[in-house]
């Protein structure tokens, strides 16, 4: 079964109205540091409140372009019917969405806690490399790294070196993987992907202005097993 990485379609404004949806709008605490990427959220924090473009329409999957990736903020009834599907726990928290003096209650900022880059990237077997920070062709030195913490630490030293990792091939393998909906942070590859299972679904059901792109045709440097 292949997966494909799940993204806004700007492309498509016959749907979505406006190239951007939301560029205005309360942050609240969308970006702020102590807020994780990955692990279950416990402390309150200050939620966003979006205000549409004029132009904008509603949509499934709105585009607001203030809020962090590994936050997606979804139509309600869309995330239940995400829910018939295979992923692990999510988090909800419900928002008000602002447009032209109208407000509309009926979305929610979607968050899943679990991120799979140490189990989905195989590491081991993917090349990487260090380079100078501006120049990429010179000096150039293999990193050996095994596995997910051990990149962590591999980056953090190469950082201090004022150099940049980099990589080759970057291995990840999904045979067998059984999640309809999954996400990857913190890593050379990242971003919020959908099995071809729930994305055919997606489709058929009529919930739209999201794209969907195959993995390997993403980056030709990354090699899916399947």
């Amino acid at each position: 079964m292949k997966y494909y990485r799940l993204s806004y379609n700007s492309l498509n404004e016959k749907i979505t109205g406006t190239q951007f949806q939301c560029i205005t709008g309360s942050v609240g605490d969308m970006q702020n540091d102590n807020l994780p990427f990955e692990g279950k959220i416990e402390n309150d924090f200050e939620l966003p409140i979006p205000i549409l473009e004029d132009k904008a329409n509603l949509t499934p999957y709105l585009n607001v372009m203030f809020i962090s990736s590994w936050f997606l903020v979804l139509e309600n009834n869309f995330i239940t019917f995400l829910k018939q599907f295979n992923f692990d726990e999510i988090q909800t928290w419900s928002i008000i969405i602002k447009q032209k003096n109208k407000i509309n209650d009926n979305y929610s900022l979607f968050y899943i806690p679990k991120a799979y880059q140490s189990e989905v990237i195989n590491f081991k077997e993917s090349v990487f490399y260090s380079c100078d920070f501006f120049n990429h062709i010179d000096n150039i030195k293999k990193e050996e790294i095994n596995d997910y913490e051990n990149y962590l630490k591999i980056r953090e030293k190469v950082d201090n070196e004022n150099r940049i990792l980099k990589y080759n091939t970057l291995v990840l393998n999904l045979n067998n993987f059984d999640k309809d909906f999954f996400r990857l942070i913190n890593c050379p590859f990242g971003g919020n992907f959908v099995s071809e299972r729930l994305k055919n679904e997606i489709q058929k059901n009529g919930f739209e202005s999201m794209m969907f792109e195959e993995i390997e045709s993403i980056d030709n440097k990354v090699k899916v097993i399947y």
